[in-house]
């Protein structure tokens, strides 16, 4: 239900039912987080979700200037109010009634706005959520936020357009089209919605199917495009947009501080394992480059990886057990397991395991970790299917999509469980809490020894699963529930 002055939708938008779930799901988090670069689609959707919400829903844009004052200015319009400090602006909410502020464009903010937008949804009444728009992941410490249990953040990739979104607008814009036609948009364009819904409408306008839809779109928008990417790095540090514009440019700098930093200020770039490199939508000729993958062919079934990271540490995939020939191989994928993003720099592993190492030897033994620990888990998988589990590019991850991770799972299920309990849901709080206590099965990493790298996390995971303990015998102590075995809690996804 919108509050106030509300920005214009499109008249025909495509309702995305994958981002609906995720605002429902999160509809009691203080904080959603959406981020994205310019056209991703992150404002429509957020303003879509606020129009079909039961609650008030108010909007405002952090303006340019980026100050307090700017801050001050647009928040009083956007509730109609009037508060001379952004210290005042907590009690400034609506009480009693469910209220939501969506706050566009915070990129702007400067640091001292961006220290208070942190805070903010610690500060809010019970009844105020808050939603923030950003191009770049970490304008506001979401990182701080999350392990709280009070901010969560969209994935990038939740605002691509999916095959059958893109077939939706085709739909409502009466655009004809093959599935090979969908398929070939969403993936030449990366499902970057100002190209997905710039091509489908410009197909309409000329009365023509989606064949080659896109090729046409950028073709009559280049100057469009080549002002987005402009616009892009504005406000950016003189060598980040160096770095950014040799990037688009087709080129592919060597690695430096300024290059590392631009997988976060949310560009029109697309980040592999393999390259640094511009969305296809926007550099036509990085789209030749690029070969075509069917689509429309049968899905590769990919097992699901999993990893016990309490007493014993191992990486079974389909029933086999990856044999590590290194104790360093296997230290940097526990690493990894135990970050929030499951991804870590070369530059912070080489510190972490070779921390007095010439730079390039420890450079060398890195790449060599990386080589031999693919080879391990294309022992059972094939090297044509290492990618859906490990990835080495800019940064060393575990694909979460193919990998479950039980230091993440019990972490998801003591969030649940915290939050449940707080609200004196004892039956699902305690259905949490006992699954926390059957994750933990000894102390973590406890077949490693002692390592400076994980012993906080140790201590941290210990600390929990005894709360857990506590709180189960709390919860039967009251009798507020039976003490007969509950029913297993939603699983929670690989990701959680």
């Amino acid at each position: 239900m919108e509050h106030g002055a509300f920005p214009k939708l499109t008249p025909t938008p495509v309702r995305r039912r994958s981002i609906e779930n995720w605002f429902a799901f999160h509809r009691d988090t203080p904080l959603r987080y959406v981020y994205g670069p310019t056209g991703a689609g992150k404002t429509t959707a957020t303003l879509l979700h606020g129009r079909l919400a039961a609650h008030a829903v108010a909007y405002m844009q952090m303006p340019p200037a980026g100050t307090s004052a700017a801050l001050l200015a647009a928040f009083n319009g956007a509730l109609d109010c009037f508060v001379a400090d952004m210290r005042d602006i907590p009690q400034a909410f609506p009480t009693g009634e469910r209220f939501e502020l969506v706050i566009a464009d915070i990129d702007f903010a400067d640091d001292d706005v961006r220290d208070f937008l942190t805070r903010l949804p610690g500060d809010v009444p019970p009844n105020v959520t808050l939603t923030y728009l950003a191009r770049g992941r970490r304008v506001v410490d979401m990182v701080a936020l999350t392990m709280k249990g009070i901010g969560a953040a969209m994935e990038r990739s939740l605002l691509a357009f999916s095959q059958a979104e893109a077939a939706e607008l085709c739909d409502a814009f009466g655009v004809s089209f093959t599935p090979s036609d969908i398929n070939q948009l969403v993936y030449a364009s990366e499902g970057w919605a100002f190209a997905v819904t710039g091509a489908i409408r410009d197909a309409a306008s000329d009365g023509r199917d989606l064949r080659a839809a896109l090729t046409r779109w950028q073709e009559r928008h280049r100057r469009l495009i080549d002002e987005l990417l402009t616009r892009s790095v504005a406000g950016l540090l003189p060598d980040e947009v160096e770095a950014a514009q040799r990037i688009y440019a087709g080129e592919n700098p060597s690695a430096g501080p300024a290059y590392g930093r631009l997988h976060d200020l949310g560009l029109l770039l697309s980040f592999s394992d393999a390259e640094l490199r511009p969305l296809r939508a926007v550099a036509p000729t990085s789209l030749k480059r690029q070969p075509f993958v069917d689509m429309t062919a049968p899905a590769v079934s990919v097992p699901v990886a999993t990893i016990e990271m309490f007493g014993q540490f191992e990486m079974e995939i389909d029933g086999r057990k990856i044999e590590w020939c290194r104790r360093r191989d296997r230290q940097i994928v526990q690493y990894l397991a135990l970050q929030q993003d499951t991804s870590a720099t070369r530059h912070h592993l080489m510190a972490t395991f070779w921390p007095n190492t010439d730079s390039q030897l420890a450079n060398q033994s890195l790449r060599t970790a990386c080589s031999t620990i693919r080879r391990a888990i294309a022992q059972c998988v094939g090297y044509d299917r290492v990618h859906y589990y490990f990835g080495a590019g800019r940064a060393l991850r575990l694909n979460t999509d193919h990998v479950s991770i039980s230091s993440l799972q019990l972490r998801g299920h003591m969030h649940e469980a915290e939050d449940a309990f707080s609200q004196g849901n004892d039956a699902a709080a305690r259905a949490h809490y006992l699954a926390v206590s059957r994750i933990y099965r000894g102390r973590l990493l406890d077949s490693e020894g002692t390592e400076p790298w994980f012993r906080a996390e140790r201590d941290e995971f210990g600390s929990t699963a005894a709360v857990a303990a506590e709180r189960v015998l709390h919860i039967r102590s009251q009798t507020r529930v039976p003490v007969t075995p509950s029913a297993a809690p939603n699983r929670l996804s690989f990701s959680t």
